[in-house]
């Protein structure tokens, strides 16, 4: 990982690189070379705008997208979207991987935005940063803490669970590869997986063509839940008790306390959508507990493989 502040960057160039290099092959052999080389030719003139603009530069532009036959128009914006998916994969990505460099080589100057840089900057910004009274006021933050984001179903959204697990499957491989002692085997292995996932992504449509129904919605909320949420705010409420103890002693969260919880409008806005009947919640419900007991359940197994002491040891 470099360390100097103008590198930061360079890993993020590289996996950009990395996917738009698989993603020019998968075009050529599926898409061929004519729209490789129209969707070259327009990111070229593109970065020229953008770097050096004349009108010039945009008339030749202009004059190639005019030129272009719809079936060659929908394959470079198709090109185009798929690129820049991802790109997005690779920036989420190099924020976790940016966040990782920081606790592990900076841990006194926190990232920027983080848990423990904001606590630090509300300590900097005390006059008395060490008083029982600064702490007083913390405790009393901390206990009023009710931080409840609303899962929705809008109608323009577009994302397909089907390509949402695509992106964790890339995301997951770039994290693979960043491991600096990887045999060259494995390495090998992770980029022809890469391409693989890069090529299907290119293969599904992204764009659902029919409509989804309630439940439909109501599943690709519970997505959410399933793979990210449930993991990810227990690990939040842990960094967030630890960089308190840290920062402020004696602070912390309650016993019990819940101070991040979810809403969710989805199966049962009836102002929102007419289709959303009784029947429609009762069976938002029951898949809202069955994911939850699920989820607990899972976690139960995982404890009692971790609890293996025995009762004649105890």
């Amino acid at each position: 990982m470099p360390t100097r502040k103008t590198d930061s960057n360079l890993p993020l160039r590289n996996d950009i690189r990395l996917l738009g290099d698989l993603l020019g092959r998968t075009l050529k052999r599926l898409g061929g070379t004519k729209l490789f080389d129209t969707e070259e030719q327009v990111r070229a003139l593109c970065k020229q705008m953008r770097a050096k603009p004349s009108p010039a530069t945009e008339r030749r532009l202009k004059r190639l997208l005019h030129g272009l036959r719809t079936d060659d128009a929908i394959g470079v914006i198709r090109a185009f979207s798929v690129y820049f998916q991802l790109v997005n994969i690779a920036e989420q990505h190099h924020r976790m991987r940016r966040k990782r460099y920081y606790e592990l080589h900076t841990p006194d100057s926190p990232q920027r935005g983080s848990i423990a840089q904001t606590l630090q900057q509300i300590r900097a910004d005390n006059r008395q940063p060490r008083t029982a009274s600064l702490r007083r006021k913390m405790q009393s933050v901390i206990n009023g803490l009710d931080i409840v984001p609303v899962m929705t179903a809008h109608p323009t959204e577009a994302a397909r669970r089907t390509l949402l697990e695509k992106h964790r499957r890339i995301a997951d491989l770039l994290t693979a590869a960043d491991d600096a002692a990887l045999p060259p085997r494995r390495r090998e292995e992770i980029l022809r997986d890469l391409a693989t996932e890069v090529e299907a992504i290119w293969l599904t449509d992204e764009i659902r063509h029919t409509p989804l129904q309630v439940l439909d919605e109501v599943n690709n909320a519970l997505y959410y839940f399933d793979t990210t949420l449930f993991d990810s705010v227990p690990a939040l409420l842990d960094e967030l008790a630890a960089r308190l103890d840290r920062t402020f002693p004696g602070v912390r969260l309650r016993d019990g306390a819940v101070p991040l919880r979810f809403g969710s409008w989805v199966g049962g806005d009836r102002d929102g959508n007419p289709n959303v009947t009784p029947e429609i919640t009762w069976e938002t419900l029951r898949l809202q507990q069955r994911l939850t007991i699920r989820k607990y359940l899972v976690a139960v197994a995982d404890l009692s493989r971790r609890l293996s002491e025995s009762v004649r040891y105890a």
